[in-house]
């Protein structure tokens, strides 16, 4: 019970480092933020389309075996095969926004950063181990917003996708859906050890290497 309270807790914590994440990238472009998100969604919504997809075809298999009418099969196949393009297409889009948009939070860190050593006092800098910091500074917090940048378009896709695909398996079948609920709580598990755990190293760089 403990344990579950320190997990729920660090959690918490984490989430607040993502928020404070998302307000930077927001400062840093508010278009292209935007523009990630929406290509994130829109991207993950289109795996539960899949599914739909596959239930056609399948469906118009089984008539065909009967019938022996093959074009609604050929037609799900060719459809299926654009949609799958047009999904590479937009990971491609996603990664290129996300690119864009690190850029413009790379600029936007390091200007935060020479405004906090401009306002630092200069006896500071009388040490030389203080220009070794601004650079770690520098380097850390615009790597680690970049793996949480990441992190976040990779949990919206993932979400979207979650909530079309029970939408779809409930349409289906409940049992389905609530089999499946069932089986991504593991996962669900680790991916917040692993969040966790992303946020000590960011909490231990930002101890170690505070100005």
């Amino acid at each position: 019970m403990k344990r579950l309270k320190g997990l729920i807790k660090k959690s918490k914590e984490f989430f607040l480092i993502i928020s404070r994440v998302v307000r930077l990238l927001w400062n840093s472009s508010k278009s292209n933020f935007i523009k990630t998100m929406i290509v994130s969604i829109v991207s993950g919504i289109t795996i539960p389309f899949t599914l739909v997809i596959w239930k056609y075809l399948i469906d118009d298999m089984s008539r065909s075996i009967v019938s022996g009418n093959i074009a609604p099969v050929l037609f799900w196949l060719i459809f299926y095969f654009i949609f799958n393009y047009l999904q590479s297409v937009l990971m491609r889009i996603k990664d290129y926004q996300q690119n864009i948009l690190s850029s413009y939070l790379n600029r936007y860190t390091s200007d935060l950063i020479l405004k906090k050593v401009k306002d630092t006092d200069l006896k500071y800098f009388d040490s030389s181990m203080i220009y070794d910091k601004i650079r770690k500074v520098n380097e850390e917090s615009t790597g680690r917003s970049i793996s949480l940048l990441a992190t976040l378009t990779n949990f919206i896709q993932s979400f979207s996708s979650l909530i079309g695909t029970i939408t779809v398996l409930a349409s289906l079948n409940v049992g389905i859906m609530l089999l499946c609920i069932f089986i991504c709580i593991p996962t669900l598990i680790v991916s917040m050890k692993m969040a966790v755990t992303q946020y000590e190293f960011i909490l231990s760089d930002l101890k170690d290497y505070a100005l």
